[in-house]
């Protein structure tokens, strides 16, 4: 009964920090009808998850999955994904047997949650021993030396996010949460709403994971990508109660831009950590992001590559949008969005709220900030992940951030 007590004042208390609230209501500018209650998800997740958890502490269900049955339900989310798509595409154009979609999509569905449970736990108690290991640990109490906050996640479909940028420049100026079932339709007209109304650029997109307690995670990533995704999301949930995961939520968007990178380059070291004691097996070492040389050439040269393309397109629109040359910016992006689309990249729009959502992690390359080459040199000059995080935490400006930088030598020659 403690336990759960402690679970419920860290989920409130997570609440409070969650990403979405900022901002004028989003009833005055138009998302009002379409929003997400943040609230009422947890008043339903929580519960249930630690339902669960009870069941299979007194033998009413499994506690853990094996390594076959979490590649299963990894399996199962692929084929829920196809079902989908496959539903939404005779939905669209008018053909097939809608009525033997939606079974084949319920049959897929219910076999996915009946798995979802125990793969759950073992995802967690991965990130949990790894966490626990890298002694990224606190005391909650002053007292004890403990892994906090639990690590939480919950399989199903996020919330989508709507993105606002000034169109004259990229900066995440509002986000909110929307209703998970929104149709494309509704969010293109949201969208252009937004444009015509408030001279705002607009994106809803659905986001891998959400850091609400627990997290929210979307089923149809990859078992390497999950685990990743588990332990940048539990980062949040950890930098929360440090001055530098609050900052997420001050008026300097840079300190959305350190939160995110900070929570990718950890998930990513406790998510390939995590992976190899789930299977044994190594994952290769990713390549070095440095922001301020251009990427590698592709093996193939005549082969379009994605980031390098992106990479441009991002300094391209900073400088024309410097020179105030703004149509002409929003003109360039179209062109180029079409140019990714040829390509194979379904990137439905390509606008300022674009490069101000996904330019939020800077390793990404819709980025053009410096965060990410200057946390990855600063990870360098610590032997362990826990040392560098002990290092940043507790900064909860740009100008501490910076300080930081300088007081452990700046950027690596």
């Amino acid at each position: 009964m403690k336990k759960r007590v402690i679970l419920a004042v860290i989920a409130a208390y997570l609440l409070l920090f969650t990403p979405g609230g900022a901002g004028p209501n989003p009833r005055t500018l138009l998302a009002g009808s379409q929003g997400f209650s943040l609230i009422q998800w947890e008043i339903t997740a929580f519960p249930e998850k630690w339902l669960n958890y009870v069941k299979g502490f007194i033998g009413l269900g499994s506690d853990s999955a094996t390594l076959e049955e979490v590649e299963e339900f990894f399996a199962i989310g692929q084929d829920l994904r196809r079902a989908e798509d496959n539903l939404e595409r005779a939905v669209t154009l008018g053909e097939g047997d809608i009525e033997d979609l939606h079974q084949a999509l319920n049959a897929a569905e219910e076999e996915w949650a009946r798995r979802r449970s125990p793969v759950e736990q073992t995802i967690e108690g991965l990130i949990s021993s790894v966490v626990r290991d890298m002694r990224l640990t606190m005391k909650p109490l002053g007292i004890k030396e403990l892994q906090f906050p639990p690590v939480d996640i919950r399989f199903g479909d996020s919330p989508r996010i709507l993105t606002l940028s000034p169109r004259d420049r990229i900066e995440k100026q509002y986000s909110y949460l929307l209703d998970t079932n929104i149709s494309v339709l509704d969010i293109e007209e949201m969208e252009d709403s937004f444009f015509t109304g408030q001279g705002l650029s607009a994106l809803v997109v659905p986001p891998g994971g959400l850091a609400t307690y627990p997290a929210v995670m979307s089923p149809f990533y990859s078992l390497e990508f999950t685990l990743r995704l588990a332990a940048h999301e539990w980062s949040h949930h950890y930098l929360t109660f440090y001055p530098l995961g609050r900052s997420y939520f001050g008026s300097d968007g840079r300190m959305i831009t350190v939160n995110e990178t900070l929570a990718d380059l950890m998930g990513k070291e406790v998510g390939r950590e995590a992976y190899f004691r789930l299977t044994g097996e190594r994952l290769p070492d990713p390549p070095k992001n440095d922001g301020s040389q251009p990427p590698a050439p592709p093996d193939d040269p005549d082969r379009f590559d994605f980031n390098t393309e992106m990479r441009e397109t991002r300094l391209r629109v900073d400088n024309l949008l410097a020179e105030g040359k703004v149509e002409e910016a929003e003109t360039y992006m179209e062109e180029r969005r079409q140019v990714f689309l040829d390509n194979g990249y379904l990137v439905r729009k390509l606008n300022q709220a674009y490069f101000a959502f996904y330019g939020s992690y800077a390793t990404s390359a819709a980025s053009s900030s410096p965060v990410g080459n200057e946390l990855e040199d600063l990870r360098a000059r610590f032997d362990t992940l826990e040392e560098m995080v002990e290092a940043i935490r507790q900064v909860g400006s740009y100008e501490s951030y910076s300080k930081v930088l300088e007081e452990n030598g700046g950027s690596l020659p």
